[in-house]
């Protein structure tokens, strides 16, 4: 409770005091103003407002109000100095969410809804459940708040968090991840339920519902995606990948083909004097690693990670397994039996290749890679890593005059046949750290080389192996010279084995007839058929208009368990059963939307089936009045 004196002149507010003046008076009526304290708890509060006369009693009247975080002011610890760019971080209801790979990576549409009708409220909930449902004063520190808002979004406590997180199916009893496109309705159906979980998310469904309640509650947000992000379970940054002798995945770290998570801006006067590691918050819904005993990660410093300065008494919360996640090394071993293992490579480069998010006020990505790393193999990374490491695991790159690589295909749609090709080359200029202990031969003659091709999914979990080949003729290279060899897989090989990312994992493993072992792995991932959209591109406010829909299955194999979502602006979403799509057939749809509110209006159609995730398209109508 805070009780307040009202002054009878104005006066210039004192940041973190309450304030009340008299504006203007007159028979029966007073203007007055009140001046939160700029670290006031969030939330919902009731003011209280007692009068009096001479000749009358006391009278009472009460006001609700809530109280957010305020960007826009520069004693709020949230401030941020550019108001345009608030447009995105905090006034944007729309958004774009990235997915795939570094190579070929693309966006979904997203609405968050923070401005819809009862959103506010649910999002105040939220932080106060964050808070064991009690008003607690941390619920005045973004620091406290953002995290407690990445331990709310998921239910992986069993504390009534909104979304419950399932990483393949069956996915029975909910939603498919792909299926969702708004965060309104997620934050509606959370409540409606009882505060039960909603089913089921994955990593950008997560981070969408954060952004939408980190900007309702006044902290500027955005999703960011890390592209080959790493998975490290025990803290060491080094990612640990075990490969049997015909190319099969044998389980340890992983590395993500694409992880989201989310980053928050205010100041961190929790770590001290200096302002260096204010600005942009890492923080991170997805349930990955406990944290402090529950599922929450961050804030942490995006500055802090690039320094490696990841030590929890610098910077407190999860540095170190963001820092893995940009900037691990990789860790390539052969398992010859179950108790050895030969060490084959070690990969300073494959984690952390691209960190993107939305432009402002544009739906293009954005790289923020620069924000998160240094150059790679320059000398404030190396800097970097040993900080992070605490001068411990100083690992050179291994010696080698042999690269593998496997050549990207390039853009294949899903259903077509797809040729690989493994490039072996001898090295003209070699990296030799220890020239007395190994020596560079004028040639290598190559005996063997296999080449695995496994079904994985976005999270870098093998599914299973489609194809193995060996190639067992002899060749010989010299400095500079190169062999290539090609592998073909058909459709009718690959296509019932795919998951709904539609992804699959090379890996080839080179043997020198010397015994030096070489390995090389390159992600890929197919391409699924866009639906075509035909929308008009303006409308009247309360207009209904036709949407006509329509794409060509590239399967063999038809489209099972169908069903048309359709998401329009300020509107509930459209929900209809399809029947099964046949190979190569071109399916159809005419629809209608109503054109609810002025100004741009997003109209999304997902078409779900058991076979592949993302065939989605969107569209925006112009409304007036």
């Amino acid at each position: 409770m805070v009780e307040l004196k009202i002054d009878s002149k104005k006066k210039t507010p004192v940041a973190k005091q309450w304030h009340a003046c008299m504006i203007s008076q007159q028979r029966n009526k007073s203007e007055i103003e009140i001046y939160p304290a700029c670290d006031s708890v969030i939330g919902d509060w009731t003011f209280s407002i007692e009068t009096a006369t001479d000749d009358k009693p006391l009278k009472y009247k009460s006001v609700e109000i809530t109280i957010l975080f305020n960007p826009w002011s520069k004693d709020d610890q949230c401030y941020y100095k550019d108001e345009k760019d608030l447009e995105e971080y905090i006034l944007n209801p729309l958004g774009r969410q990235f997915k795939g790979s570094y190579r070929d990576y693309y966006s979904v549409p997203w609405e968050y809804g923070q401005f819809e009708k009862d959103i506010l409220d649910i999002c105040i909930t939220l932080v106060e459940k964050a808070f064991n449902g009690t008003i607690n004063s941390k619920m005045s520190d973004p620091v406290e708040v953002s995290r407690g808002i990445t331990r709310m979004v998921n239910s992986s406590d069993g504390d009534q968090g909104v979304l419950q997180g399932k990483w393949g199916k069956p996915y029975t009893g909910g939603k498919k991840p792909s299926e969702f496109s708004k965060s309104d309705d997620i934050l509606r159906d959370w409540k409606k339920s009882g505060y039960k979980p909603v089913k089921y998310a994955q990593c950008w469904v997560f981070s969408a519902l954060t952004t939408a309640v980190c900007r309702a509650v006044g902290l500027p947000c955005r999703s960011v995606t890390c592209f080959s992000s790493a998975h490290d379970t025990d803290n060491d940054t080094i990612i640990d990948t075990y490969f049997g002798a015909s190319g099969e995945d044998k389980h340890g770290d992983s590395i993500w083909n694409f992880h989201v998570w989310n980053e928050c801006y205010f100041k961190r006067p929790d770590l001290g004097s200096g302002n260096q590691y204010d600005g942009w918050q890492v923080i991170d819904s997805t349930p990955q690693e406990s944290s402090h005993g529950a599922y929450q990660c961050g804030p942490c410093p995006v500055a802090a990670v690039k320094e490696g300065d990841v030590q929890p008494e610098n910077v407190r919360f999860d540095a170190k397994f963001v820092f893995a996640e940009v900037n691990a090394d990789r860790f390539m071993f052969l398992k010859l039996s179950p108790y050895s293992t030969l060490l084959m490579d070690i990969m300073t480069d494959v984690v952390g290749r691209e960190i993107v998010t939305k432009q402002i006020n544009r739906i293009q990505g954005e790289s923020v890679k620069h924000n998160y790393k240094y150059k790679e193999f320059s000398r404030k990374e190396h800097e970097a890593v040993l900080t992070a490491r605490n001068g411990e695991y100083e690992f050179e790159r291994m010696w080698k005059n042999i690269a593998v690589d496997i050549l990207d295909p390039g853009a294949v749609m899903v259903g077509q046949d797809v040729e690989f090709n493994v490039k072996v080359e001898m090295l003209r200029e070699q990296f030799n750290p220890n020239p007395e202990l190994f020596t560079n031969p004028d040639e290598r003659t190559i005996g063997l080389v296999v080449v695995g091709v496994r079904v994985e999914t976005y999270t870098g979990r093998i599914e299973g192996s489609i194809k193995t080949d060996a190639f067992e003729k002899e060749f010989t290279l010299r400095p500079g010279q190169e062999k290539r060899i090609p592998l073909k897989l058909e459709a009718g090989e690959y296509e019932e084995h795919l998951t709904e990312d539609a992804m699959l994992s090379v890996v080839a493993i080179v043997r020198c007839n010397s015994g030096d072992m070489f390995v090389a792995e390159n992600r890929f991932r197919f391409r699924r058929p866009d639906i075509e959209m035909e929308v008009p591109e303006k409308a009247k406010v309360g207009e209904t208009v036709p949407v006509k829909l329509s794409f060509k299955n590239p399967l063999h194999r038809p489209l099972t368990d169908c069903v048309l979502y359709i998401d329009m602006s300020h509107s509930e979403r459209q929900t209809i059963p399809e029947s099964d799509v046949r190979p190569g057939q071109e399916w159809k749809e005419n629809v209608k939307v109503t054109v609810k509110k002025e100004g741009w209006n997003l109209v999304t159609a997902i078409f779900s089936c058991d076979q592949l995730d993302d065939i989605s398209y969107f569209s925006y109508i112009w409304a007036e009045e």
